[in-house]
């Protein structure tokens, strides 16, 4: 049961590390170096919206177009419904 107990060591009064200690960790280059190293330093892919975005403008534009196609359409069959030209008249002779 005592070797359960004192299963972890615990460092309450842990000493203060020397100025050359943390001096070898302030190396941001090495740093970034092991990173790479362990991550490989796979390029991120970017999510939905940024693929996307370079197709936004062009449905908008399209859009746009599809709008102004259709009340163009709506304008001009108001305007010919009613006021369609008269077609000449054609006589024809009658044969007796």
């Amino acid at each position: 049961m005592e070797n359960e107990e004192n299963k972890y060591q615990i460092n309450i009064n842990k000493p203060v590390p020397s100025d050359q200690e943390i001096n070898q960790f302030k190396n941001f280059n090495r740093v970034m170096q092991q990173y790479k190293r362990r991550t490989g330093h796979r390029k991120m892919q970017p999510n939905f919206l940024q693929r996307m975005n370079r197709y936004i403008p062009v449905l908008i534009l399209a859009i746009i177009v599809l709008i102004m196609v259709f009340i163009f359409r709506l304008v001009n069959e108001k305007k010919n419904n009613g006021q369609t030209a008269p077609s000449p008249k054609i006589e024809t002779p009658v044969q007796e």
